[in-house]
């Protein structure tokens, strides 16, 4: 099953962002099966961009409502992340 999530500001891109995992990582809403360590597939809409990647779950929060994942980049995706921390640094 595929996780959907569309960022459309950067607010939202800074409260979804995760640079503490290596390699870096997206917090998206959990589905109820998921596992720590389980490969997911995650479709982002980034300012309009699309961008899909698959990530291994790393970390999980189950203290938000809906409770969320954090989906760690894979190392194919590290352009997407250089995108990100560049977006990141504009003004806040």
């Amino acid at each position: 099953m595929t996780i959907t999530l569309t960022i459309d500001s950067l607010t939202h891109l800074r409260s979804v962002w995760l640079p503490f995992i290596q390699a870096g990582g997206i917090s998206v809403p959990r589905l109820n099966d998921q596992q720590l360590g389980d490969l997911t597939a995650v479709k982002l809409d980034l300012f309009g961009q699309p961008c899909s990647f698959t990530g291994k779950i790393v970390w999980f929060d189950p203290s938000t409502v809906p409770a969320t994942v954090g989906v760690q980049l894979p190392a194919t995706a590290q352009t997407f992340r250089h995108h990100i921390e560049t977006l990141l640094t504009q003004e806040k």
